[in-house]
């Protein structure tokens, strides 16, 4: 049955079970499609996540390596001050 405006209840055709199985099918297919979607975006979003992370950890790598550097400068410095210190 169907309603027509406001009118009262008139027989008439319906949806037939044809039509709902392709609707679902329909829906199915666009769940499907934003699934396929999401999981490009994510698999994006993990390569650029994992060079970019990848470009910090060489970049705090170079860190640690100047100041290692560093440290064994100024040890060499506080070293060379001391022997000075101790001559006086």
């Amino acid at each position: 049955m169907t309603t027509s405006g406001d009118g009262p209840r008139v027989p008439g055709p319906g949806p037939g079970p044809g039509d709902e199985a392709s609707e679902t099918g329909a829906v199915l297919d666009e769940v499907a499609a934003a699934f396929a979607g999401a999981r490009v975006a994510m698999d994006n979003l993990r390569r650029t996540w994992d060079t970019g992370l990848a470009e910090t950890l060489r970049q705090l790598d170079q860190i640690c390596e100047r100041t290692d550097q560093l440290v064994a400068q100024v040890t060499g410095n506080l070293d060379l001050l001391r022997r000075v210190t101790n001559r006086r």
